[in-house]
């Protein structure tokens, strides 16, 4: 599919495939993963022939496919390693025998909405709970019963939260137990010591983070830079692939939209003793202009990694504009990549793609592309 998207939306042909690079890990690979709670359980289609359909409606699990208000009961999930299967469990099981409501999506009311579990390399975890009423007593009641289960909990947090979106990023978040963030660390293959990472509740980081570091290597085996390089990577949420940059780049400016996330990477930098890479946060399309440029100089090498959505044209015009040598995109969407290869055809010949599987069990790759100028 990323060669089709390439070749049929980007109109690109001459460009060498690399092999894909394989997940070493096909199940237990995330650290992090959602939970919805719902008022409303989806039946599969084997529980519909049975007689009598279980009476308790109460589900907590993954949304079925096209349906917001409809969630399926998950007993184990092989997405994420333990305990996070049996967290959940607990959790269902102690909010069930206390009789709290689950949201309800249509009707808009119950108790609890969301849980997210986050977990670093040594299996400690993070909980993140949001609550459609404001029953903060009975979260801190929750958080008790599972510490004493539960030795790998490192972190509680929580949020009450009406409102009409699940989306974590908007809210409130109060730590009620523990520390209040994770430690990851990523081994660097250039020779230098693990890279560490603080993870909070709001941090964005891979979630398959083994396959993360073979990614990252991919893109900096593109990107060739060396002790005299520039080094621009937009769109570096905290820092993770440009901190990487930085310990072979004389210097790495970042540029990320959400302010926590840069604060996360400009700690990230302190915590590893990097001094060499900067961070600026800002709306993409507006930072980086010709302004940003003349403040930064024009980059030996740009890496670019945005969401799903793409490029704002006008980020692409910024790019073509400053003319950076090479250009390395790392996409999760072949789709808008290819469309923003085909714009920056203008000033660029594809020489490269290599997709790695970060998602196992999934149609769904990252794909890192390698550009470089032709005038």
């Amino acid at each position: 599919e990323v060669v089709e998207n390439i070749r049929r939306i980007g109109g690109l042909r001459d460009f060498e495939i690399q092999a894909i690079l394989p997940a070493p890990e096909p199940y237990g690979y995330r650290n992090k993963l959602e939970f919805s709670f719902s008022a409303e359980r989806w039946f599969t289609s084997e529980e519909l022939l049975i007689p009598e359909l279980p009476s308790e409606r109460r589900s907590l699990g993954f949304h079925a496919p096209a349906r917001w208000d409809k969630v399926l009961h998950l007993e184990r999930c092989l997405l994420q390693a333990d305990p996070s299967n049996a967290i959940r469990v607990f959790v269902h099981r102690f909010a069930l025998e206390r009789d709290w409501s689950y949201f309800h999506a249509k009707n808009r009311t119950g108790f609890l909405r969301t849980v997210t579990v986050r977990m670093d390399s040594r299996n400690k975890v993070m909980l993140i709970f949001q609550a459609a009423e404001d029953r903060r007593e009975d979260i801190l009641s929750l958080t008790e019963a599972l510490v004493q289960e539960f030795p790998a909990l490192a972190s509680v947090w929580w949020s009450y939260n009406p409102g009409s979106s699940d989306s974590v990023y908007a809210l409130d978040l109060e730590h009620l137990w523990g520390d209040a963030t994770l430690e990851e660390s990523m081994p660097d293959y250039s020779g230098g010591a693990d890279l560490k990472f603080r993870i909070g509740p709001k941090s964005f980081y891979q979630t398959n983070a083994k396959q993360a570091a073979e990614l990252y290597r991919t893109a900096l085996d593109f990107a060739q830079a060396d002790g005299e390089s520039t080094v621009y990577d937009l769109y570096t949420g905290t820092g993770t692939l440009a901190l990487f940059a930085a310990r072979i780049a004389r210097r790495v400016v970042g540029i990320e939209g959400v302010e926590a996330a840069v604060e996360d990477a400009r700690a990230n930098a302190k915590l590893n003793g990097i001094h060499n890479a900067e961070f600026r946060s800002g709306d993409m399309r507006k930072v980086l202009n010709a302004e940003f440029f003349q403040e930064f100089g024009t980059p030996d090498v740009l890496i670019t990694d945005p969401p799903r959505e793409g490029m704002h044209p006008d980020v692409v015009k910024s790019i073509l504009g400053a003319g950076p040598p090479r250009l390395v995109y790392v996409s999760c969407n072949s789709a808008t990549q290819a469309r923003d290869l085909a714009l920056l055809s203008e000033r660029y010949r594809l020489d490269k793609i290599r997709p790695v599987d970060m998602f196992p069990q999934t149609a769904h790759v990252e794909n890192v592309a390698l550009l470089t100028r032709i005038d």
